[in-house]
């Protein structure tokens, strides 16, 4: 917006485009490719910030070491699209492509804004199938706000004020790009509309969705996605023709969605196991589980923290749509899974059991029943997590 300055994250990378710290002390040299624009402070990022003070687009950086990316304000006045151009004392330059994408200010646009209206707002990681307004991470002060730059003041004003307004909508995966998950949008009639969703952005086709805008153009905005993975949500309002096909349009920030839980499954046992049971299992015998990445649902996270409670039975979550893993499909992963005797793995024990009292347990169970050694896979299960969530906690009979 020409009326609010864009915020410019540059992140430095190495020949495999992995983050990378450069040494303390290099200077990065910013220039825009208009030679117009004026950098004015630092978002984050504690190294030496030294814009210019001018309409020129310059400015300087110098890494304090130990960091790989900052973010800065640039401000432009006039409508424009331009790109950034960098270089450094090591003779590093930007990258292309996706590495170096262009700025588009306009005199009118979308942005994402929190209840204040006066800024933008980014969205943090969210959990799949869970609406973004409530639970673990919930995001309620969300907006999506219509505003244009007042030719007068030069400041940022609302479009749409008290109007309820027919919106197209748009998700892209942005990484992974496949698959059919669609981003879900909360409609001013409290439904979720699934809204045309891209491989990659920007998205080529939008859906309509009517929200409601208060007195400051901004109307809530609340979604959900059945999937994991970086996404992005674009909103786009064609103007009054002529000309037709000129859009007032804006997106959120890209965040991760991760799955809630994951569900172990394809273990055969009776209804209600006891230590008088034949064991599934015997010692050596190499056997396979299914992990499933599983979506939220109401009631199985009562303490909020963004995991299954131990309680919870998330044996009928639905699954998270096109789970991936580097660049794989894995909505389901079967794990083939060797017993072992405890007397051969004496360290192997869960949080709620010191080695000990697994070892006198196992003893008591061998005196009376001979050596059923499932129970110590069960602890091996029972201690599986995931960098997106944690494992459902259901035993393997002993």
């Amino acid at each position: 917006m020409t009326c609010d300055p864009h915020h410019v994250t540059i992140t430095a990378h190495d020949a495999s485009h992995n983050p990378v710290a450069p040494a303390a002390g290099t200077v990065l040299t910013i220039n825009t490719s208009t030679g117009t624009g004026v950098w004015t402070t630092l978002v984050s990022g504690s190294g030496t910030w030294t814009p210019s003070g001018l309409n020129n687009g310059v400015a300087t950086y110098t890494w304090p070491g130990g960091q790989t990316s900052f973010t800065a304000r640039l401000r432009h006045n006039t409508p424009v699209t331009l790109s950034i151009n960098l270089s450094d004392t090591n003779g590093a330059t930007e990258g292309s492509g996706a590495d170096d994408p262009s700025l588009t200010f306009a005199n009118a646009a979308f942005r994402v804004t929190d209840s204040a209206g006066n800024a933008v707002a980014t969205f943090g990681t969210h959990i799949a199938g869970k609406p973004s307004n409530v639970g673990f991470g919930a995001q309620a002060d969300r907006f999506l706000q219509a505003i244009r730059t007042d030719t007068n003041t030069g400041s940022c004003v609302g479009v749409f004020q008290g109007k309820t307004v027919t919106v197209q909508m748009a998700g892209a995966r942005i990484n992974p790009t496949g698959g059919s998950s669609q981003v879900e949008i909360l409609n001013s009639g409290g439904s979720f509309v699934a809204v045309a969703t891209s491989a990659g952005a920007p998205p080529g086709t939008y859906t309509n969705v009517t929200l409601a805008f208060d007195a400051q153009s901004k109307a809530p905005l609340v979604f959900r996605y059945p999937d994991a993975g970086l996404i992005q949500i674009f909103a786009r309002y064609e103007l009054p023709s002529p000309p037709s096909g000129v859009y007032m349009s804006g997106s959120s920030n890209q965040f991760v969605v991760r799955p809630f839980g994951l569900r172990i499954s394809g273990v055969t046992t009776s209804a209600s196991p006891s230590p008088s049971d034949p064991a599934p299992y015997i010692a050596g015998q190499n056997f396979n589980v299914t992990l499933t990445a599983v979506q939220w649902k109401t009631g199985d996270d009562t303490d909020t923290n963004g995991v299954p409670d131990s309680e919870a039975q998330i044996a009928g979550n639905a699954a998270d749509a096109e789970l991936r893993a580097g660049g794989l499909r894995r909505q389901q992963s079967r794990s083939r899974i060797r017993s072992t005797p405890l007397r051969e793995a004496p360290s192997v024990h869960s949080a709620e059991q010191p080695p000990s009292a697994v070892s006198r347990a196992a003893r008591r169970r061998r005196r009376s029943t001979g050596a059923r050694w499932a129970s110590s896979t069960c602890l091996r299960l029972r201690t599986i997590t995931s960098a997106a969530g944690r494992t459902s906690r259901t035993p393997l009979p002993d």
